[in-house]
Order: C-alpha cells, then sequence, then structure tokens
C-alpha cells in the first residue's frame, strides 16, 4: 500500500521563530511548508491540521502557557520544515478617553459575539 500523504510524528514544541533559525543557519534549503490558523487556534492544545501541501500534522501542546505564533517553527528536517501561519483576522479597535468607564460593558459584548478587541 502506498501512502500518498504520510503523517509526521506529533509536534509537541516550538523550536523557534523561522527568521532566527535561519540567521542561525538552522533553515537553509529545506522546503518550508506552512499549517494556515485562525487565531483562536493558535491557543489550542491539541490540533490537526494540514498544510498548505497537504501534509497532515497534530500538534500536542501541553506546556502552560504555549502558544503558537506567526513564523514559529514546529518542525525541521534535512529536507523539510513546518512553520505556522496565523491568517489575518477582522478586529475592533476601541480608543477610550476613559479606559474603566468602557472597560466591562466592552468585554462584556466581545464574549457574547465571540470577537477580538484591542485598546489604544
Amino acid at each position: 500500500m502506498k501512502i500518498l500523504n504520510p503523517i509526521l510524528p506529533i509536534m509537541e514544541s516550538i523550536l523557534g521563530n523561522l527568521d532566527d533559525l535561519r540567521t542561525e543557519g538552522k533553515i537553509t534549503t529545506q522546503t518550508i511548508e506552512r499549517v494556515s490558523l485562525q487565531w483562536y487556534e493558535s491557543e489550542r492544545n491539541i490540533l490537526r491540521k494540514a498544510t498548505d501541501t497537504g501534509r497532515e500534522v497534530a500538534f500536542r501542546l501541553l506546556k502552560e502557557g504555549q502558544r503558537l505564533k506567526h513564523d514559529d517553527v514546529v518542525f525541521i528536517s534535512a529536507e523539510l520544515v513546518i512553520a505556522i501561519e496565523i491568517l489575518p483576522s477582522e478586529v475592533i479597535v476601541l480608543s477610550p478617553k476613559h479606559y474603566r468607564k468602557w472597560h466591562e460593558p466592552v468585554m462584556k459584548s466581545a464574549i457574547n459575539i465571540h470577537r477580538s478587541f484591542r485598546w489604544r
């Protein structure tokens, strides 16, 4: 039986940032495949996704506070690098003059509509 889409081992740690690993010489001529995630998926401990070429990968990140970020590298071999891509998303930006007056009602609304808020 020919396996067309082999499953890689479970990714359990973040190896570093793509740019930093290039600077260190750990990433040179390898093919780079990306796993695209929505922002809310980056906080999940257990996740199964496909790279941009269709390769299935699984994540099991159990360290407290560990979160996937854009350009995080989760796999390196002599031929392949797998990096994370956090997809752009819409966000509501608020710039209140009085933070305390707005904080509680806005946060309740954010929870109700499941949206990201950024304070300025």
